[in-house]
């Protein structure tokens, strides 16, 4: 009996034993298999790159996205592709070897770059500017072209602001501009932009402007040299009283006659761009024409400190002189601006500060600048030419001949 006990003693160890190293064993596997470490996560052209290092022990790997489980992979690295410009995501991982998995990883956040949008792509005097709007964790721009339906992109530069100008952009050529966002410390970029496509156009040259009339007809005749690689040219016009510039034509000659003033004599600014592709020139140097009279203006001085300004004009029945209404509703400070007629009441009317000839005679209208403001200085730049007088002489006689 006692042999038997000391058998089933020495038994009952071994199990002991052995089941103690079975537990021992499997501990130290389970100790083995550690958490992912090294996690980052960086924007690409088109994902999210999720990277760590590798675990030893381990057979697959689960990625948790925003707190819920949402890949397992056999390898330490991935591509998110389900991705939203500008949202934020977090990022988390665990080893796993069958039924066993280790802990997490430390958390990784960071904002997918959104897509960059072009805003606008014009000719400037410099080459082509290409403008585009900010994104959120973008540090700096990549800006790219390629000649339209090509393919290649090259690099035209880097930018930290929200433009560049291509100054290598040749003449007549239709280029496939975009952008794209980085975050420089990384080079983590954001999805490319739409290509928007834009022709090179330089400005015309040798613009003039001479008007032409007589008795009957009155007439501006404008002239420029072509521009490499434009298909048509704009012409534009602005009346000496108005704000702003008014395309009046477009044409595909280097010439244009503006036939529009016969009825509307005035003084005129007129430019021209050249256009391609829908794509328009930085605009010419403007051109400054009086329709007047067929007489140029004049200066008298009769007193020291006293300027009298002479416009002669060349009316037909029926025509409208409004520079003195403008006047005195916007350049001579709140309407102190007087209109009188001086010479042939029967020739002429004026009623609101505007001028119509009635009848076949000559007159005269002063334009007169009341004492109460003859003191103040005016800025005798605002035009750059010499109707700036119309603003700045204490009298402007307007000497008209109604045909």
């Amino acid at each position: 009996m006692k042999t038997s006990k000391k058998i089933i003693s020495s038994f009952l160890a071994v199990v002991i034993v052995v089941s103690a190293m079975a537990i021992g064993g499997l501990s130290a596997s389970a100790a083995s298999l550690k958490k992912p470490t090294g996690l980052t996560a960086s924007n690409t052209t088109h994902s999210i790159y999720l990277k760590w290092n590798k675990v030893s022990g381990a057979k697959k790997y689960e990625i948790y996205k925003n707190g819920k489980s949402f890949k397992t992979i056999d390898h330490p690295s991935y591509n998110d592709y389900s991705l939203t410009g500008g949202q934020t995501y977090t990022y988390k991982v665990r080893a796993v070897n069958g039924s066993k998995k280790s802990s997490f990883s430390s958390t990784v956040k960071i904002t997918r770059i959104n897509f960059t949008v072009i805003t606008s792509i014009e000719n400037v005097k410099k080459g082509i500017e290409v403008k585009w709007v900010a994104r959120t964790s973008v540090t700096s721009y990549l800006v790219e072209r390629t000649v339209k339906g090509q393919g290649n992109y090259v690099k035209v530069g880097d930018a930290t602001k929200l433009s560049i100008i291509d100054t290598a952009a040749v003449p007549g050529t239709t280029y496939t501009y975009r952008v794209t966002g980085y975050n420089s410390s990384t080079k983590s970029y954001s999805v490319t932009s739409v290509g928007v496509d834009a022709t090179r156009v330089l400005p015309i040259t040798g613009f003039t402007a001479n008007a032409a009339f007589d008795r009957k007809t009155r007439q501006v005749s404008l002239k420029w040299t072509g521009s490499t690689g434009a298909s048509s040219y704009n012409v534009y016009r602005q009346k000496i009283t108005d704000e702003d510039f008014v395309r009046i034509a477009n044409v595909t000659a280097t010439q244009f006659i503006d036939t529009d003033i016969i009825k509307n004599p005035s003084a005129y600014r007129y430019y021209v761009t050249a256009v391609a592709e829908d794509n328009e020139s930085v605009s010419s140097p403007e051109r400054f024409v009086q329709t007047y009279s067929y007489e140029p203006a004049f200066f008298d001085v009769p007193n020291e400190g006293v300027r009298n300004y002479h416009v002669p004009l060349f009316f037909q029945v029926g025509d409208v002189y409004e520079e003195g209404k403008y006047l005195a509703d916007y350049f001579s400070y709140n309407g102190f601006f007087d209109v009188n007629i001086t010479e042939g009441n029967d020739v002429v009317s004026v009623e609101n500060n505007v001028i119509t000839a009635k009848k076949a005679g000559t007159a005269k209208v002063e334009l007169t600048v009341p004492e109460t403001v003859r003191n103040i200085i005016l800025d005798e730049e605002v035009f750059g030419d010499d109707l700036v007088a119309l603003l700045t002489s204490r009298k402007v006689v307007l000497e008209i001949s109604v045909l």
